[in-house]
């Protein structure tokens, strides 16, 4: 056998040993997190930790920075939809809508492609 070819036959050797490794471990990791959620644990929030921690510390802290202003807005925007606003007519029941009312009534107007909407001229 050539050198080249006893070197690429140790290269192959040496991965797939590798290869047998890295599946032992991965089964060890499968137990240790089986053990965990035997003993009532929640494991997406223990791989949540360890993902985290295996993050650098500074990225980390601006990607939660980052996830807490998002939530912050999409909370905003869902208490400006869900604000009630009052129309008073004279003579009438205050009537009680949403931003998201508005907008329903808003796609409700818009003309259908291929349909006219109906002018009545003011006399």
């Amino acid at each position: 056998m050539s050198t080249e070819g006893r070197q690429l036959k140790s290269y192959v050797e040496r991965i797939e040993r590798m290869n047998e490794t890295i599946s032992e471990m991965k089964q060890d990791r499968a137990e240790i997190i089986s053990e965990a959620k035997g003993n009532g644990y929640d494991t997406k929030a223990i791989l949540a930790i360890v993902k985290e921690r295996s993050n650098d510390p500074e990225v980390q802290k601006q990607f939660d920075l980052i996830v807490d202003l998002y939530r912050r807005n999409i909370a905003d925007a869902e208490r400006e939809s869900e604000t009630k606003m009052s129309i008073h007519m004279e003579g009438r029941d205050p009537v009680e809508f949403t931003a998201e009312d508005i907008g329903r009534v808003a796609d409700a107007l818009e003309p259908k492609p291929g349909r006219r909407r109906k002018v009545s001229a003011a006399a």
